[in-house]
C-alpha cells in the first residue's frame, strides 16, 4: 500500500475516526464552484451502504455562496455524524 496517503493511527485516534475508516477531506472555502453538494449527494448514497467513512471539508463555510451548514443539517441522519467542517485552518 501507497502510505503517503494514509492518516497516522494517532490522527486518526485523535480525530475519533476508524483505522480502517474511508477519510475523505476537502479543503478551502466552501463555495458553489466546489460542488460541495455533489460530495454530500455521494456520501449520503454511500451512508446507506455498510461502508465506514468520515467526510471533514477543512475550510471555511461561506454561507452566501454555499449553504453548507443548511445542507448538512438536511441531509440524511446516517451522514450527519460523520461530516465534520473545520471552518478556517491557517497553516
Amino acid at each position: 500500500a501507497d502510505r503517503r496517503w494514509q492518516v497516522p493511527k494517532a490522527t486518526r485516534a485523535a480525530l475519533g475516526i476508524a483505522e480502517d475508516a474511508f477519510l475523505l477531506v476537502t479543503a478551502g472555502f466552501a463555495t458553489r464552484a466546489k460542488r460541495l453538494d455533489w460530495v454530500i449527494a455521494a456520501l449520503e448514497a454511500l451512508a446507506g451502504e455498510a461502508v465506514d467513512f468520515a467526510w471533514i471539508h477543512a475550510g471555511e463555510a461561506r454561507a452566501e455562496e454555499f449553504d453548507l451548514a443548511g445542507r448538512l443539517a438536511r441531509a440524511a441522519p446516517a451522514l450527519r455524524p460523520r461530516a465534520r467542517v473545520t471552518g478556517w485552518l491557517d497553516d
